[in-house]
This record gives structure tokens, sequence and C-alpha cells, in this order.
């Protein structure tokens, strides 16, 4: 009876809990009503979610599917032109197009760099004419203020003569800017549409005094076909005042002459050659031939601009020392209110760099140096003509002296060690050089070469070649090319002596000169030569 009890009052107890009368009953109802909403909520935001997710897989396996049906359905022809194929011949064509794109660049480079110099050298050009007209137009109002000054100042001093020159000097100035003016305006025309090449100066200069000269003088006086007034004198060509015509004769530029480049190569040779370099030279004295070409050509560039050299200059070359000439010149940069201190500073460091800068002959000379003489020697006596090397004059060839010129070059250049040799274009064709490259390239590793500069950057005008040491090389030199038998006679030469020595015969197989030298040759030996063979 008593577990009957009990278990009614918990039944009823159970019971108050639920009843809305009851606080106890209430809290535990909504909690559970609570719980269950959340729990609705979270179902029905995964339903959502879910949703999205097979909606976006959806559109995937459509999308996949479309483009399925596109490439199934592509016929041949748009599989071909199709962009995105690698094997689609618009693909192929875009590729062919840019392989014939890059062979063109490569190819076109060289013509290129020098395009893109020529425009640099246009537009500098242009701009400094500009500043320079626009100083002259200055230059022009300054004198007229000054004209106008010295009227005044005159006419209050009753001076109706201009006894100080103040009116003279004003219009002489006003002249001088107007005629700079002009001058000016030429060199505009010029970098617009006129030639500049023959200004271009670039690399190294190359050949004899002269010809150092006249590259020099190339780019600092710039060409000119049509006459100009400069200073004191109507020019023309290469700022001269002369015409020099085929058969030699000269005569005095007017305000009508015009001229060809052929002129005023013609006339500037023989400006330097027969005038001022002579001039520059009696100037110097005796330490004119111990300077190296480079700073001869420098210096005769100093006296063309000048008439002769400045006093200045004359007393420095006395002391034979490269920079104290050097200095004296680029002091003479602050001149005509500095128009040409820029040259003066060009002239000056060419003739700093022009001393010797061979490494001196002997117990130093160098494995490459020996492989540069090596290869040198070989390549003479196929027709080749070298020099920037102690060993080699590229008028005589070989000489292995030890003492010829070498332009100083930076520190670390082969050439201060003899370890190069340059080939150039002055006495080796265009066509020579090309082979010969060739040959170089083909042969780098056997011939322990460490450098070859043709036709780049300073190097359009010779060809370059350094060399490594280590190792030895055959002297033969198999498969140099050889610039003989083609349209160049054997020549011999037969020499007696008394005594006559042994018979000897140097020469190469390839051709070039033969001497032989033998008391044995009778004269029917030598009849049967000379019939066969020139005799020189």
């Amino acid at each position: 009876m008593a577990l009957i009890q009990t278990a009614g009052y918990g039944i009823g107890k159970i019971g108050s809990m639920f009843s809305p009368k009851t606080g106890e009953g209430n809290s535990v109802k909504k909690a559970v009503l609570k719980k269950t909403k959340v729990r609705r909520e979270v179902i029905a935001r995964n339903k959502i979610l879910e949703k999205k997710r097979l909606d976006k897989r959806r559109k995937i396996e459509k999308e996949s599917l479309l483009e399925a049906t596109k490439t199934k359905g592509k016929s041949g022809l748009g599989k071909l032109l199709s962009v995105s194929d690698p094997g689609g011949i618009f693909q192929k064509t875009l590729d062919f197009i840019g392989i014939l794109l890059l062979g063109w660049l490569v190819d076109k480079l060289p013509q290129i760099i020098d395009w893109v110099k020529n425009l640099i050298k246009r537009i500098k050009l242009l701009f400094s004419s500009l500043k320079s007209f626009i100083k002259n137009i200055g230059n022009w109002f300054k004198g007229l203020g000054n004209l106008f000054t010295g009227t005044l100042d005159n006419i209050k001093r009753f001076d109706f003569t201009d006894s100080e020159g103040k009116m003279k000097k004003a219009m002489t100035d006003m002249e001088n800017a107007f005629k700079g003016m002009q001058s000016d305006i030429e060199d505009m025309k010029t970098a617009v549409s006129g030639d500049v090449e023959s200004q271009n100066f670039a690399g190294e200069l190359s050949g004899d005094a002269v010809n150092q000269t006249k590259q020099l003088l190339r780019n600092s006086e710039g060409f000119r076909e049509k006459a100009y007034w400069d200073v004191n004198a109507w020019r023309i060509g290469y700022g001269t005042d002369t015409i020099t015509d085929a058969q030699g004769n000269v005569t005095a530029v007017t305000k009508d002459s015009v001229v060809t480049r052929e002129d005023a190569e013609r006339d500037l040779e023989r400006r330097i050659s027969t005038g001022f370099m002579p001039k520059v030279a009696g100037q110097v004295g005796e330490n004119w031939s111990k300077l190296p070409t480079s700073a001869q050509a420098a210096l005769t560039s100093v006296g063309y601009n000048y008439g002769s050299l400045p006093s200045s200059v004359v007393k420095a070359t006395k002391t034979g020392n490269l920079n104290t000439i050097a200095d004296s010149v680029e002091a003479l940069k602050t001149h005509n209110k500095g128009v040409n201190a820029r040259r003066r500073i060009e002239e000056a460091n060419i003739i700093r760099g022009a001393g010797d800068g061979r490494q001196a002959r002997g117990a130093n000379q160098t494995p490459a140096y020996q492989r540069a003489v090596t290869v040198g020697r070989a390549l003479e006596g196929q027709g080749y003509r070298a020099w920037q090397h102690p060993d080699f004059n590229v008028h005589s060839g070989y000489t292995g002296s030890g003492r010829e010129r070498v332009m100083r070059r930076s520190y670390s250049s082969y050439h201060n060690y003899g370890e190069a040799l340059d080939y150039p274009l002055s006495h080796n064709s265009e066509a020579q050089l090309n082979k010969l490259a060739a040959y170089f390239r083909q042969n780098k590793s056997a011939l322990g070469i460490a450098e070859i500069l043709w036709k780049t950057s300073g190097h359009y005008d010779h060809l370059h070649v350094s060399f490594k040491g280590g190792g030895s090389i055959d002297k033969r030199l198999a498969g140099v090319p050889s610039l003989k038998g083609a349209g160049q006679r054997q020549q011999i030469v037969i020499i007696e002596e008394e005594p006559a020595p042994a018979a000897v015969a140097s020469g190469g197989s390839g051709g070039g000169m033969i001497i032989i030298a033998n008391d044995s040759l009778n004269r029917f030996m030598k009849n049967q030569l000379l019939s066969e063979l020139a005799y020189t």
C-alpha cells in the first residue's frame, strides 16, 4: 500500500511539472521548445546549404557537358583554326610569324642599333642647335641694347665718330649673333632631315695619324654641303674655307658654294696632310715623332681649330709627357666662352689614353702573348694584316720588335699584355674579316681564344681577337682561311749572293712569296722559272 502511494505521489509530481500553474514546469517547457526551434533552424539551414551545393554541382556538370558537346561537334577545320588548341593552324601560323620576326630582329639588330644611335645623334644635335639658337638670340638683343647705350653715350659726349668703338663693337656682336643663328638653323635642318653620319664617331681611332685626324674632324666639324658664315669667313664641308677639286685646284669658299662629300674629303685630306699636320709637327719639334699616332691626331685637331697650336700647348709638348700635354689641351675648354669645351675634353682624353699600354717584352711574356704571336704570324702568311700588338705593324706585318705602338686602354684589356690582335678594315676587306671571324668561332677552343669581337659596338671597323694561356697550338694552324689564289699571282724572288748561301727556300705551300737562294741555280732553271711565273 505504501508502494502504491509513493508511485502515485511521483506521478502527481511529474504532472505538476507540466501544469501551467507551476512555474518550474513552465521553465522546462520553454527550454524544450527553444531547443526544438534551434534544431529546426539548423535543419533548415543545412537544407539550404545542401541545395546550393547541388545547384553548383549541376551547373558545373552542365558547363562541362556543353564544352564537351562543342569540342565533339567542331569540324576538322575548326580544330585547325582553334587558338586554344596548340596544334591548330592559327597557333602554328602565329608561332611561325614569331620565329620570322625574331630572326629578322636578330639579323637587323646591328642596323637597328645604328638607327637608334643615329636618332639619338639627331636629337642631341637638334637640342644643341636649339640651345645655341636661343643663346644667339639673347646675344643679338644684348648687342642691340649695347648699340642704343653706346649711341646715347656718344650723343651725350658729342662723340659722333664713335672714337671708343662702342657702336662698332655692338654692331659686330649683333652680326656674329645673327650669323650664329643662321648656322644654328642649318644645324637644325641637318638634325631633322640631313646626313648626320659624318658626325658619328664610335669606337677607337684607327689607321695612321692623318686618318685618325680625319675621324676626329668629321666628328667635331660635321659635314655641310652649303656655305655658312663662321666668325670671319665663309666655310663649307668640314669647317674649311677652301674647296679642292678633282684636279687639285684650290679655291676660296663663297656664300654660293656647294660641295659633295667627296669634295669635302679631298679638301680635308689636303689640309691635314700638307697643311696643318706638318705645321703642328714643326711647332712640336723633335718630340713629334715620339708621340703616339692618336696623340698626333688630337694635336692636329687642335691646330685645325685654332689655325696653329696655342703657345701653352706647344710648351707642354716639349716635356714629352702625355698627361701634361693633355692638361694643356683641356685648359683651352674655357676659350671662346666654352663653345668648344666638349671638343677640347675629348682631345685631351685621347692624348691621355694614347700612351703605349703594352707589357714589356721579355721574361714576362704570358703564354697568351705567345699564342697571339703564333696565330698572328700564321694569318699573316695567308694575307691578313694585324696591329695593336707590340710585335705587329699593320703596314709591314710581323716585326718581333716589341716596340709597335699599342693604344692604352683600360687596365684589364688584353691588348695591354700583348694577348690580343686587331684586324682593321683599312687593311682587310669585310668579306675577309667575315671569313676570319667564322674561322675563329669554329676553332675557339683549339686556338685558346678568350673573346671574338666583330660587328659589335665599337668593332665595326676592326675584328678583335684575344687569347688565353695554357696548352700549345700547332703553328701550321690547319684550316686557316687563305686570301691567296683569288686572282693573286705567286711571287718568286731569286736572290744571288756572293758568296751564295746553301739552298734555302722559305714560304708556304699555300702561296705567297717564295724566296730562293741557291748557288746551283743555272741559267736554264732561271729562264724556265721566269717563263712560267712572274719575276718580281
